[in-house]
């Protein structure tokens, strides 16, 4: 049973020794493949000073080795598990540590360094070995692994005293000889007491170092800073305003500056540069700072600075912050001019620098990174103006000066908005200025095809290019309207508000004609924006004016085309445009007092009943209906003389108006009574009506004083009887006429009548049975 397995796996086994003999003998080691090494201060982000061409070092300080490495000679022949080494010699202590080797452009690690230490003042060994290739070529494409270079770091500390001690790099790994001199003294206090008392503003810093942040003001975030620091009134000058500016080159590497990190202190300089004595100043109450849009320059205000008191004299103050950082291995800088009581200062009282410059190498130095090299040759950032983004393919050409033996050439920027040029000699460089033009834009940007000319030197040209975007207008507007009187220009006023973040845009009025006019948008990017339009005193009544409570909504849709140009289109909800007031005029009360005169002609035929003549009179009321013998009105009444032609006189108090009815008169024959005109006044307030009568069986004529509020009232009506119709009052009881004998005699006749009525259905019943 064994030998029958053994001989199954024999074929796997044979496979995979061969392959991994193949991977074994493909695996090579790389030699002089390093081509520069300089010492790094880690304290001050930048190579460590040398005198004399000796690098002045400080006894265990933190150091390191910045390795260049280049492995263009083995184009097309490089492999995973291919090595390479570098050799740290004694008498430096180096830390052991291992990290991978990141091509930043694709993010994938192409090696990985294992540095060993041989103990304090032994040196020691970095190997890099190769790995991650295949997923680097399909990722840059091509069909061979060509052009890989970088640098990586090793951190070492001086720990011996030297006065002067050479260093020299093996062969075998250098392309080049390289050698070093080092002098490494004691460290011990720096008296600057000097340079204090005679500087009034410097800047220092620029380090890069590893920072996760985030900054709502960028909309942004990042792993790397560079940190700065601005000294201010260094020598400690009264002044009541300080104004500091701040800006960012566009020679160098694109960066911004991060407006949630900056702090102002007060204090006072000590003579090894500490600020002693610290009082943190508030934004909005002890400065004020203003940016502009890309945040690449920052203007702050101290105020009252002379009121900050530090060892006896107006204070000193000290402004920190962070910028973005490239983090590519290229440069960035900055540069800083201070304003005291809004008149110039100069960097020192003994020279006449306005401006205090400060670069800061965007070098990442722990671990290893394939970065850019800038040496003799062009690079070029595009970002966007406003954000500072990177954008990808943009072109430009680069046109070498008259006589060079490099080509005129368009380079376009990748995926992290970044072109270089190829690499020049130092003969073509020295022959004058390149040309840089922009012949293509970026999709949606502003081509600006304006000529730059540069000097390359051997650390290259760094230039940061911005584009502005395509961009289109909208108008807004509307009208008001105002009912009750004319419209005035400016009389009314209305805010534009962005409905999508509640800032208000604009507050303009109207002018004479109604019209609502805010100044033109401007758009650069492709969406939907929503505004409002409200009025002031929305809803409010002031002044007689009810103002419109409604806001007009308004949609604003911006379109890009393919070739990124812009349009915008105007919509408001409803299609409402217009604000619409009401203004009510005053309210005037009139008292009126009318007389209407009525003239009625009575024609009376023969009596023919011996019973007294009556005359009613009836008028008909909002109020009850009053008909009696005397005059019940407590203002005067008139009753004018019986006459066959009568004048009615009507009376109108308090302000009351009266209503006239036509007059019917009934005898026991038929009385007529003709009304040639009947007059109607409407009234706001009321009385009882007044009736004062005169009978008699001759014709007779009637003054009547009324006042009512009924607008319009029907001709009152007699019955055959003699009395008058019913009228329906509200509340009131009904007033009878005075008895005339009249309603007994018929109330004995209908009587009777009943009884004959009885006695003739009996007999017809009695009749009916005897049949």
């Amino acid at each position: 049973m064994k030998k029958k397995i053994l001989s199954l796996l024999t074929p796997f086994l044979l496979i995979f020794g061969v392959t991994v003999f193949a991977e074994t003998a493909s695996a090579k080691e790389l030699t002089n493949v390093i081509t520069d090494v300089i010492i790094w201060d880690v304290a001050n982000g930048k190579e460590a000073t040398q005198t004399n061409g000796v690098y002045q070092l400080t006894q265990n300080n933190n150091y390191r080795y910045a390795v260049n490495f280049d492995l263009s000679a083995y184009d097309g022949n490089l492999s995973d598990g291919d090595t390479f080494t570098f050799t740290i010699p004694a008498p430096l202590t180096v830390t052991g540590t291992t990290f991978d080797l990141t091509d930043k452009t694709t993010g994938i690690a192409v090696g990985e360094a294992n540095v060993v230490s041989n103990g304090a003042g032994s040196g020691g060994t970095a190997t890099i070995t190769l790995k991650n290739l295949a997923d680097y070529l399909k990722e840059k494409g091509g069909t061979e692994i060509q052009g890989v270079s970088g640098t990586f770091y090793t951190q070492f500390k001086p720990e011996e005293l030297t006065e002067n001690t050479e260093i020299t790099f093996l062969s075998t790994e250098t392309k080049n000889t390289i050698t070093h001199q080092i002098k490494v003294s004691p460290s011990g206090g720096s008296d600057y007491s000097d340079v204090i008392d005679k500087e009034n503003f410097a800047k220092t810093g620029g380090i890069l170092y590893g920072k996760n942040w985030t900054s709502e003001a960028l909309e942004k975030s990042g792993q790397y800073v560079h940190g700065w620091t601005v000294r201010i009134n260094t020598r400690q000058v009264a002044y009541d305003t300080i104004e500091v500016t701040d800006t960012v080159s566009e020679d160098y590497s694109p960066m911004q500056f991060i407006p949630e990190t900056v702090t102002v202190t007060a204090g006072w300089y000590r003579s090894d540069f500490s600020l002693m004595d610290q009082e943190q100043l508030k934004l909005g109450t002890d400065y004020t700072i203003d940016w502009n849009e890309s945040h690449t320059q920052f203007v702050l205000k101290i105020n009252n600075a002379s009121s900050f008191i530090k060892n006896g004299k107006p204070a000193s103050f000290r402004i920190q912050y962070d910028t973005t950082a490239p983090a590519d291995g290229t440069k960035v800088q900055n540069a800083v001019s201070v304003k005291g009581d809004d008149k110039d200062i100069t960097a020192t009282s003994t020279n006449t620098q306005l401006v205090y410059y400060n670069t800061g190498n965007s070098l990442v130095t722990t671990g290893g990174t394939i970065q850019l090299q800038t040496g003799y040759r062009i690079t070029l950032y595009k970002v966007d103006s406003k954000t500072l983004d990177r954008l990808p393919n943009a072109q430009f050409k680069i046109t070498p000066p008259a006589g060079a033996t490099a080509a005129e050439e368009i380079v376009t920027t990748d995926q992290n908005g970044v072109a270089q040029s190829s690499v020049y000699s130092e003969e073509d460089v020295k022959l004058g200025a390149f040309t840089i033009t922009e012949v293509t834009a970026p999709t949606g940007y502003v081509l600006d095809s304006t000529p730059i000319k540069v000097t390359v030197g051997s650390e290259g040209v760094i230039r940061t290019i911005s584009n502005e975007r395509k961009t289109t207008t909208a108008d807004i507007a509307a009208t008001k309207k105002l009912t009750g009187r004319d419209l005035k220009a400016e009389e009314f006023e209305f805010t534009l508000t962005n409905a999508d973040t509640g800032e208000a845009v604009e507050t303009v009025k109207n002018d004479a004609d109604g019209n609502i006019s805010f100044s033109k948008l401007t758009y650069d990017t492709a969406g939907v924006y929503n505004y409002t339009i409200t009025e002031a005193n929305a809803g409010q009544t002031i002044d007689r004016v009810t103002y419109d409570a409604e806001p007009i909504k308004v949609t604003v849709n911006v379109e890009a085309d393919e070739q990124g140009d812009l349009s915008a289109t105007v919509t408001y909800a409803d299609n409402d445009t217009s604000f619409e007031n009401i203004y009510i005029p005053e309210t005037t009360t009139t008292t009126t007092t009318t007389t209407t005169t009525t003239t009625a002609t009575t024609t009376t035929t023969a009596p023919t009943t011996t019973e007294p003549a009556t005359t009613t009179t009836s008028a008909t009321t909002s109020e009850a209906s009053t008909t009696t013998e005397v005059t019940t009105t407590t203002e005067p009444t008139t009753t004018a003389a019986a006459t066959t032609t009568s004048e009615v006189s009507t009376t109108t108090t308090d302000a009351a108006t009266t209503t006239e009815k036509p007059v019917t008169t009934t005898t026991a024959e038929p009385v007529t009574t003709t009304v040639t005109e009947a007059r109607t006044t409407v009234v706001t307030e009321s009385t009882e009506s007044t009736t004062t009568e005169a009978s008699s069986s001759d014709p007779t004529s009637t003054t009547t004083t009324t006042t009512t509020s009924t607008s319009t009232a029907d001709p009152a009506t007699t019955t055959a009887d003699g009395k008058p119709t019913p009228t329906t009052t509200a509340n009131k009881p009904k007033k009878k006429l005075p008895s005339t004998g009249e309603s007994t005699s018929a109330g004995a006749v209908i009587l009777g009548f009943a009884f004959l009525s009885i006695n003739v259905v009996s007999i017809y019943f009695r009749q009916s049975h005897k049949q």
